[in-house]
């Protein structure tokens, strides 16, 4: 329906908005295409991202491989 109406240039491109941005693009018939835009480059960045292998509650990122935490275990 709304790439039909030429509010959304591709099918699938609804995801980038919010729920409530997409109810007022319904209502409206308006859409600032500049959200779906900056949204689709945003994820490729976020795409790329690697998550570190462990990190604690207090947001330490540990690196050490399992062997050098055990080594180091076995010291204390």
């Amino acid at each position: 329906m709304l790439v039909q109406e030429g509010l959304i240039r591709e099918t699938g491109r609804h995801f980038y908005l919010s729920f409530e941005e997409l109810r007022q693009v319904v209502s409206t018939n308006r859409l600032d295409y500049g959200i779906i835009t900056k949204r689709r480059a945003d994820y490729g960045v976020f795409e790329r991202l690697t998550s570190p292998r462990v990190m604690t509650s207090a947001g330490e990122i540990i690196t050490n491989t399992i062997s050098a935490i055990s080594r180091r275990a076995c010291r204390t």
